[in-house]
Order: structure tokens, then C-alpha cells, then sequence
């Protein structure tokens, strides 16, 4: 598990063809990098991948046919920047929300607004995932921890403080880029029951899971 605060940016340093899926090396500080050993977790733009060689400034993982199809990691080229952020260890403070790391698709950015205290990133919400955007719910965007401010039919804005902004990989991201997308897991649950006791909802508010006694 992850909490969506990102905590460095990354480089891709090499993209290598293997079978179905793709290796990368990944650079990144020592002090990111301290503690990391192989088998442990990192989410790279909110995928979570497996650490399989490492030395104390960057460190290779595989990533599989179905993650490539599913993530913006198949766009990713050398040089390119990446989200970091270690998985989550027991007892510790969780700042953002719970981010699983299982990106559900990829969605298009629509624009990047300025604002007087930050940013408005407005993207596309693939069909298959609007029944699980909530408005002022969580969702992730390649791996960074959001609140839904706005929602309208399929596209999502979030509010982008400055810091997060020029840490992440939003500072670089323009209209038509893919981002990845994990929605928000209580709406998932929500959405699961419901087709379970075969009800049948276009989509979710707050109002409706106060009245359903989800919260």
C-alpha cells in the first residue's frame, strides 16, 4: 500500500525489451534509495512495481504485458522523469489516502489552469472507471493523492498546490498527455456491493453513501 505523497522524482536511465513486458533502470538519490532492497515495493507513477537489482542510486524492476497496457509506463522513454514513493510501512503516518497502486486506466489531460494559489489539472475519465470518481472523493494521478474538486460528465479537475506541482511529474504534463488513474477504493467497494445486490447506479455522490450507510 501507498499514500499518493510522492516523495522524489526518478530517471529513467533504460528501457529494455523483455518477451511481453519491459525492464527499466530507474535513477534515483541515495537517499531514496537507503533501506530499498530487492522484492520490496515502489510505485513508479503509481504502479506499484518489484524490485529486482538495485545499487545505491537506482534500481531495476520488470513490468508485465498487462501493467504496460493498463499505464502511461509504456510511453515512458530514457531521460524521461517519473513519480517515486516507497510502499508504506506498518505504524507509519499516513498524510495522503490509500493508494493500492493497481492503476485502473490511463486518462487524457484536458488542461493545466493557473491559478492565483496553484493549479487546476483537468483530465478525461475513462467510461469504465466514472462510477468510481466520487466528487470530493480520492483518486491518484500518476501516483500523487487528490481530492475530486470538480466533476462534469468525464472529466475531473483536482487543485494542484505549488509544491506538489513542481515536484511531480504535473509540472511537465500538457494537454493530451496520458496520466495514470486510481480511483478511489470506497467507490470501488461501493460499486461492487451494488452489482452484487444487482441495483444498478450511473454513478456516486456523498449524499448517496451517507444514505446507503457506508459513512
Amino acid at each position: 500500500m501507498f499514500t499518493g505523497i510522492i516523495e522524489e522524482l526518478g530517471k529513467i536511465e533504460r528501457v529494455s525489451q523483455k518477451g511481453e513486458g519491459r525492464e527499466f533502470l530507474i535513477s534515483a538519490s541515495e537517499t531514496f534509495m537507503k533501506g530499498v532492497k530487492p522484492g520490496d515495493s515502489i510505485a513508479v507513477n503509481g504502479a506499484c512495481e518489484t524490485v529486482t537489482k538495485l545499487d545505491s542510486k537506482s534500481f531495476l524492476f520488470f513490468s508485465s504485458r498487462q501493467t504496460l497496457s493498463l499505464t502511461n509506463l509504456n510511453l515512458l522513454k530514457n531521460q524521461a522523469k517519473v513519480n517515486l514513493e516507497k510502499a508504506l510501512s506498518f505504524g507509519a503516518r499516513l498524510d495522503g489516502h490509500l493508494v493500492s497502486g493497481h492503476v485502473d486506466g490511463t486518462g487524457k489531460v484536458i488542461k493545466v489552469e493557473r491559478q492565483s494559489e496553484g493549479y487546476l489539472f483537468s483530465f478525461q475519465i475513462p467510461e469504465n472507471l466514472l462510477e468510481t470518481v466520487v466528487l470530493k472523493g480520492s483518486i491518484a494521478v500518476d501516483g500523487i493523492s487528490f481530492t475530486v474538486y470538480d466533476l462534469k460528465e468525464n472529466e475531473a479537475t483536482v487543485s494542484v498546490i505549488p509544491f506538489s506541482f513542481e515536484r511531480t511529474t504535473l509540472k511537465d504534463r500538457k494537454p493530451g498527455d496520458l496520466v495514470n488513474l486510481e480511483t478511489d477504493m470506497l467507490g470501488k467497494y461501493v460499486v461492487s456491493f451494488l452489482k452484487r445486490q444487482n441495483q444498478e447506479k450511473k454513478g456516486l455522490s456523498l449524499e448517496f453513501l451517507k444514505q446507503n450507510g457506508f459513512f
